[in-house]
């Protein structure tokens, strides 16, 4: 599944810019405030009973200074992609639902940030 339309459709509705402080498949170490779309396994599992339809997993990470910011930003996030009949261009998303409110996962450093993660579950069709 390609991520670039799901990090593009974030951009178009928030505040976050591509290459600054929302990426797609890895974030630079020094980036103390940003988010990141990554896909939470290696493959999407193939609609056997509908054809161009698949079922998939990705997950956004969310960094930051401070628990109330990155909060703050996190839930935006989980209201955001949760979505159903999305034109993203290269897809159709039929729904994308959150798994899990965010959660704290730790800082990716000596602990003066802190990394929110969420889950979605995602089901698109080819265009």
């Amino acid at each position: 599944m390609k991520l670039e339309p799901i990090s593009q459709y974030i951009e178009d509705n928030t505040n976050l810019e591509l290459g600054v402080n929302l990426f797609t498949h890895s974030m630079p170490p020094d980036v103390n405030e940003g988010v990141l779309v990554v896909t939470e396994s290696a493959g999407n599992r193939v609609d056997h009973e509908v054809i161009g339809v698949y079922l998939g997993r990705f997950q956004t990470i969310i960094r930051s200074q401070n628990y109330g910011t990155g909060t703050a930003r996190a839930y935006e996030v989980f209201n955001l992609l949760n979505m159903s009949e999305v034109d993203l261009t290269e897809y159709v998303v039929t729904y994308s639902r959150p798994r899990h409110t965010p959660h704290p996962i730790g800082g990716r450093s000596t602990g003066d940030l802190i990394e929110l993660s969420i889950n979605f579950d995602l089901r698109y069709r080819d265009v």
